[in-house]
């Protein structure tokens, strides 16, 4: 057997952050649509735990979705989950024609936590946990603006606590 190395083809493919929430299990479940067979939505979310699966058609198979990946859909319409470590090192967001690109890294940390500045504890604003970084900055307080920009920076509303949680930053 020969081992060959290759580059994957620059080929955009859409994605949509699995978060664990309702809200974005309806918007998950009709970017995928329904499986092939007609018997319901390519997407399952299962309740507050954050579990859920999604329909890949091409090897006819539900695979689990751990919380924080994203779910892509493939050059051939397939979808299927990419955890968060894995598609920081494999992905960067193509911006949308006429809008300038998001930061990413360390940019876009920045940008976060000085939003996150004028709301919270400026001595203990964060922890972390395993590849979560949470942010102790009640929801309620933070404007609609911020907000929009926050989710678009990458992070969001932790429903379970008062707070934010983003899966971008590892263990940051």
């Amino acid at each position: 057997m020969t081992v060959i190395t290759a580059v994957k083809k620059p080929i955009p493919i859409r994605m949509i952050l699995w978060d664990g929430t309702p809200g974005r299990a309806r918007e998950i479940a009709e970017f995928c649509g329904p499986v092939p067979s007609g018997a319901g939505l390519g997407f399952v979310g299962h309740g507050s735990e954050g579990l859920a699966q999604v329909y890949d058609y091409l090897h006819d198979s539900w695979i689990n979705v751990p919380l924080g990946s994203y779910i892509a859909e493939g050059v051939q319409g397939e979808n299927y989950p990419i955890e968060s470590g894995v598609w920081a090192s494999t992905y960067d967001v193509v911006p949308e024609p006429g809008t300038a690109a998001e930061p990413t890294g360390l940019d876009a940390l920045i940008e976060a936590l000085t939003i996150f500045r004028r709301y919270g504890n400026p001595s203990s604003p964060t922890f972390c946990a395993h590849d979560t970084l949470y942010v102790c900055v009640a929801y309620s307080t933070v404007s609609d603006e911020d907000k929009k920009r926050l989710d678009a920076l990458g992070f969001f509303h932790n429903e379970d606590d008062d707070g934010f949680m983003s899966f971008d930053f590892g263990s940051a």
